[in-house]
């Protein structure tokens, strides 16, 4: 594996990393489906993409050359399989029934979820990112409340402190 930057792609201005969103979401989607209806079709697509995140958790904290050798040797053949059992088993189902569109949800984006394999830098999906990130966006929606009141009421807003702490 070389050591080039990631590149944002010209076409959509989106960096690479912004595939990883979608392993979260397509499983996500599939484990929505197996609460609600305990289907095994469901419960072996989250089995199947279980066994990814098993690999993840063996290599994390590598370097990403050996991260990227691991995945091409474990991961790729069951991104594989994974990716012609959604097929085969997408023409099984009524087209309009949930299962159906995650699986589709899945294939449509089948690029992007298997990025990580040939890049040792990018994370199999963004929740650690999307949690680091959610302190902050709380905090920008908490400064724009503040920003709202200082509008209306010309003031800021005191601090939260009891009536004990002032005296």
């Amino acid at each position: 594996m070389s050591a080039q930057p990631l590149q944002i792609k010209s076409d959509s201005g989106q960096c690479a990393l912004s595939g990883a969103r979608h392993n979260v979401h397509a499983r996500r989607k599939f484990y929505d489906i197996y609460e609600s209806t305990d289907s095994p079709i469901a419960r072996d697509a989250l089995e199947r993409i279980a066994a990814l995140y098993q690999i993840e958790d063996q290599i994390r904290g590598k370097t990403p050359d050996e991260r990227c050798t691991v995945r091409k040797a474990r991961a790729g053949p069951l991104l594989d399989s994974l990716y012609q059992w959604l097929v085969e088993t997408v023409r099984t189902l009524a087209k309009k029934s949930e299962l159906s569109g995650a699986i589709r949800y899945a294939l449509s984006r089948w690029t992007a979820l298997a990025r990580y394999r040939d890049d040792g830098r990018i994370e199999i999906d963004n929740t650690a990112a999307e949690r680091a990130l959610r302190s902050v966006a709380l905090g920008r929606k908490y400064g724009q409340l503040e920003d709202m009141y200082l509008a209306v009421y010309a003031v800021r807003p005191e601090p939260c402190i009891s009536r004990v702490e002032r005296t």
